[in-house]
């Protein structure tokens, strides 16, 4: 659903709110395409919004151009762009009409989630918008970034974007007193806490470092399921924000992008991310933590 509301934080306008449904630390958004009801995984860790090829089978989309996506995990998926852009309305509501360009498999996804994925929301749909999720409400805000204040008492952090998704400049505690700065990205896809690369891991010997250590399954993402060392540092440090004692995940090789470190760091996820009030401003390169 999606509801009308004064923005208490952009004086100049209204926000949309729209009532999301939370699964396994991931946020689903309802839309409507094609006279149908669906739901969109919503992921900062996506460069571009995608309808799964399930949908677009059901709905005869002519294809285009092939392109391969990479993830979390050994492997890859092939998608393809679409010759006619599927128009999708989030909430249902045509002032936020969105045309989504390319397809991929998510069957795999699906089948872990234990739910359908009708299609992921990415950086076209969030760069349009300052987004504020709560997750304890299961509440999407959207702003007018024209129209956009914010008068709360969050933490804000310098953003940068990359290939379409958010970076923070943050650091992890080994020691006390003995802190190691990296790239980081903030994955609301991710159902994880704080996962760390192979090659950050291993050049900062995170993993000599980690607390009550265990090996588990990663959970899954584009390509064959990986297992991490899960176990706790001393900190978490965003800006101003100091969390002690996050829950890590530190994964070894053969693990897609999350072992070569080629484009970030470390990931801060889901997990993670559900403890606050979470606000993208990518119109002021900002992320804001409540």
């Amino acid at each position: 659903m999606t509801t009308l509301v004064p923005a208490v934080a952009a004086p100049g306008g209204a926000a949309r709110v729209v009532t999301v449904e939370i699964t396994n630390n991931h946020v689903y958004v309802p839309l409507r395409a094609a006279a149908r009801d669906l739901w969109f995984l919503l992921d900062t860790g996506a460069g571009l919004s995608l309808v799964n090829q399930r949908i677009a089978d059901d709905l005869n989309l002519p294809l285009g151009a092939r392109f391969a996506v990479r993830g979390a995990g050994r492997g890859e998926l092939s998608g393809a762009m679409l010759q006619t852009p599927l128009r999708v309305l989030p909430a249902g509501d045509d002032t936020l009409a969105l045309h989504v360009a390319a397809m991929m498999p998510l069957d795999q996804l699906e089948a872990h989630e234990g739910r359908p994925i009708d299609g992921i929301l990415g950086f076209d749909f969030l760069t349009r918008h300052v987004v504020r999720l709560d997750y304890s409400a299961r509440r999407l805000t959207l702003y007018d970034p024209d129209g956009f204040e914010y008068a709360g008492d969050g933490t804000a952090v310098p953003l940068s974007i990359s290939n379409g998704h958010p970076h923070v400049t943050a650091a992890v505690e080994l020691d006390e007193g003995t802190w190691i700065e990296g790239d980081f990205v903030v994955d609301i896809g991710s159902a994880l806490p704080l996962t760390v690369t192979s090659r950050f891991g291993e050049s900062h010997r995170v993993a000599e470092h980690l607390q009550q250590a265990f090996t588990a399954e990663a959970g899954r993402g584009v390509g064959a399921l990986p297992r991490i060392a899960v176990g706790r540092l001393r900190a978490l440090r965003i800006g101003a924000l100091v969390i002690p004692f996050p829950v890590v995940g530190l994964f070894g090789h053969d693990a897609g992008v999350m072992s070569s470190g080629e484009f970030f760091d470390a990931n801060i996820g889901g997990a993670l991310l559900r403890d606050y009030v979470v606000i993208l401003d990518y119109s002021r390169a900002r992320l804001i933590l409540e």
